[in-house]
């Protein structure tokens, strides 16, 4: 059996992004994101993010940041663009939806065999093989 289970590795990259925000709202660095309700809303989604009704929800909470911070978008990993899906690929080039796909896939596969999967490692790997993505 694989030890990576998505749903747990989205809840711990939103706890991380939640985080970040938090600190840039402590440092008063962004008044505007300290008045935004998503920094509240985020935290309310990680309260229940184990269950997958709130996907949707989330995937929305996600591009409204972008749409209105479009400044902190790096702040978001990648992974958890990808583990969200829906709207949230709409904010990743073609390129790295297709290095998400074979990590995908390879995933799949691993779980199909009973065999162990690193993502984040098999994510560097396919990285380095297709230049421009990171």
């Amino acid at each position: 059996m694989t030890d990576f289970f998505p749903g747990i590795y989205r809840l711990e990259l939103m706890r991380n992004l939640q985080q970040q925000l938090q600190k840039m709202i402590d440092s008063e660095s962004m008044p505007e994101l300290e008045q935004s309700p998503l920094p509240e809303k985020l935290a309310e989604l990680i309260a229940v993010a184990d269950e997958e009704s709130v996907l949707f929800e989330t995937q929305q909470l996600i591009s409204n940041f972008v749409g209105n911070f479009p400044q902190l978008t790096p702040l978001i990993s990648r992974d958890l663009l990808w583990l969200l899906g829906g709207d949230c690929l709409h904010w990743m080039p073609d390129e790295e939806v297709e290095l998400y796909q074979q990590l995908d896939e390879l995933y799949h596969n691993a779980l199909e065999n009973d065999e162990s999967f690193n993502w984040v490692e098999t994510r560097k790997m396919l990285s380095l093989k297709t230049p421009n993505i990171h």
